[in-house]
């Protein structure tokens, strides 16, 4: 009985020893911030653009609510977010990436919107750890295809042109199109994770303002705060602000405006 359990024991030091292990690194560029945010009650599109922009694919939670009406139910707590490719490696187009906006700040919708449509795309790349720290990947590129890696870019290198995309992850530059094997590298620390600021950006919709009797305008857009957190000025003057939501604002204009007044300015006080 003694060899059986000396080989058992020979196999498992071995596994332990030599099997390829992944680095201690944050794969997400921002796990702190993204976790509170996706766990809060507030803010359900942005959690939402999060989550596919990071390709979670399974979100588990106990108070659904905020998520019902957004992502399939499986369960009581676990929700499937509608991610075409969850893989660590995915093809993105470069001409694309050219012209991503930069995110401006963690609820910024129209951002993570171009980011998510960027990324969350079905075609794979192979990739798998060959040690500890070292990994392999593999894909057949078009003429404008790159390779988005879902790790923290801070620290890696590559046999390859290398570059980080808008929310921190890696993003590989092959010189040319084809099949190609690429050797990445982890960095041999723990890179910190990216912080953006956590204030909302507020947006106006085109044509998203209409004029009601007795000097009162609707404003319609996202991000617009709430009563008392949101401020509205016209020719730079403050309008007196009935209500405030996160998608719309209703507020009376003040007196003697000049006959064609600029549009409304809408800004949004930033509470710790």
């Amino acid at each position: 009985m003694r060899t059986p359990a000396f080989l058992f024991l020979a196999l498992l030091s071995w596994f332990f020893w030599f099997a390829p292990r992944r680095p201690y690194a944050p794969t997400t560029p921002l796990p702190p911030q993204v976790h509170d945010l996706v766990y809060s009650n507030t803010h359900r599109a942005h959690s939402a653009l999060w989550l596919l922009a990071l390709g979670v694919p399974r979100l588990s939670i106990a108070d659904g609510g905020k998520y019902a009406a957004v992502f399939e139910r499986e369960s009581d707590y676990i929700y499937q977010v509608p991610v075409r490719n969850s893989g660590p490696a995915i093809l993105v187009s470069r001409y694309q990436w050219q012209r991503l906006p930069r995110l401006q700040s963690l609820y910024d919708r129209q951002a993570l919107a171009a980011y998510v449509n960027w990324a969350n795309r079905p075609e794979a790349a192979g990739f798998r750890w060959l040690s500890r720290r070292r990994a392999e990947v593999r894909a057949d590129l078009g003429p404008d295809d790159m390779i988005l890696v879902r790790h923290y870019a801070d620290g890696w290198s590559a046999s390859v042109p290398i570059h980080q995309d808008p929310i921190g992850f890696l993003l590989l530059d092959p010189p040319a199109p084809g099949q190609v094997t690429i050797t990445v590298t982890a960095p041999v620390f723990t890179p910190t994770p990216r912080v953006l600021p956590t204030h909302t950006i507020p947006h106006i919709n085109p044509g998203g303002i209409s004029f009601l009797p007795n000097g009162i305008i609707s404003v319609y857009g996202y991000d617009l705060g709430t009563t008392g957190q949101t401020r509205v000025t016209v020719d730079g003057r403050p309008a007196e602000v009935l209500w405030a939501g996160e998608y719309q604002i209703n507020a009376r204009l003040p007196r003697n405006l000049p006959p064609s007044p600029t549009p409304p300015v809408v800004q949004v006080e930033v509470r710790p």
